[in-house]
């Protein structure tokens, strides 16, 4: 029994079987004399540990290597937070452009705006101005209308007593003219009334030819005025 216990201490140091087989030493005798001493095993165990300690460490080595190519790398905080505050600043930069471009066409809208504004205030005052013109006109047209219709039963008036005027005037030269009329009495006062008429009746006449002129023209010089405020009228239309 001891030798098998020294037997198994010596395998497990790894000296293995300590027993001298060349000798065939009976193994009663052997239990003392072939136990390894305190020396003998550290000697043992220091050559039997480096090749151990170098598998383990370069295990180890390859396990961390290993463990390492897989992990993937990690990225620096500030290179991290860096990258968002460069995108945060292209998005603000951004939105800055979309704004400013935003305001230009809002202060183009406006002045075009201002500008439809006042070209439409010039035309109503245009239009406004067109239409008391055309008001204007067309009271003037009516007045001379109406002036025209006043002179024109005037020269009917005139022609009906110059048409009297003319019948009398023929039915003296159809008797053989005034002077026989003048001529025909004896008495010197018959004779003067009958000249005092004859020129009364000779100024009448000359009145009424007279009105009858100034009638006419004043007709003429209405309808004239007429027709140019109707061409203006028109225009005034065709501007409106």
């Amino acid at each position: 029994m001891s030798a098998m216990r020294t037997q198994q201490e010596g395998e497990e140091w790894g000296a293995g079987p300590l027993l001298d087989h060349a000798s065939h030493r009976p193994a009663a005798c052997c239990d003392v004399a072939w136990r390894p001493s305190n020396a003998q095993k550290l000697r043992v165990s220091e050559r039997s540990r480096p090749p151990f300690l170098a598998l383990l460490l370069t295990a180890l080595l390859a396990l961390t290597i290993s463990t390492a190519g897989a992990q993937p790398k990690r990225e620096d905080p500030l290179q991290s937070e860096q990258k968002k505050l460069q995108q945060t600043q292209k998005r603000l930069k951004e939105e800055r452009e979309k704004a400013a471009a935003a305001r230009a066409r809002e202060t183009s809208l406006l002045a075009e705006l201002e500008e439809i504004e006042r070209r439409l205030a010039e035309k109503q005052t245009e239009v406004a101005r067109l239409a008391a013109r055309i008001k204007r006109t067309q009271s003037d047209i009516a007045a001379l209308r109406g002036e025209i219709a006043r002179l024109e039963g005037q020269r009917t008036t005139e022609e009906e007593a110059l048409a009297r005027l003319l019948r009398v005037m023929y039915r003296v030269h159809a008797q053989g003219g005034a002077l026989p009329l003048i001529l025909s009495g004896d008495d010197p006062v018959t004779r003067a009334t009958a000249v005092r008429h004859l020129a009364s009746l000779a100024a009448l006449d000359a009145r009424l030819i007279r009105e009858y002129r100034g009638t006419w023209e004043r007709v003429a010089d209405r309808k004239g005025r007429e027709e140019a405020r109707q061409q203006e009228l028109a225009t005034l239309h065709a501007d409106a």
